[in-house]
């Protein structure tokens, strides 16, 4: 995708993907994943990337 971002498939959704790392964690560590990412994961919102 970094090298042809035209192919990214626009009529998918990946949100569960986002979960995936607080999931894991809370799991392991039998607590609450307690950050907040400061970047804007929504689709198409990085114009300036593309």
């Amino acid at each position: 995708m970094l090298k042809n971002p035209m192919g990214f498939p626009k009529d998918m959704e990946f949100e569960a993907v986002l979960h995936v790392a607080q999931e894991a964690y809370e799991l392991k560590n039998n607590k609450e994943w307690e950050y907040v990412s400061p970047t804007d994961y929504e689709i198409y919102k990085n114009v300036n990337g593309w």
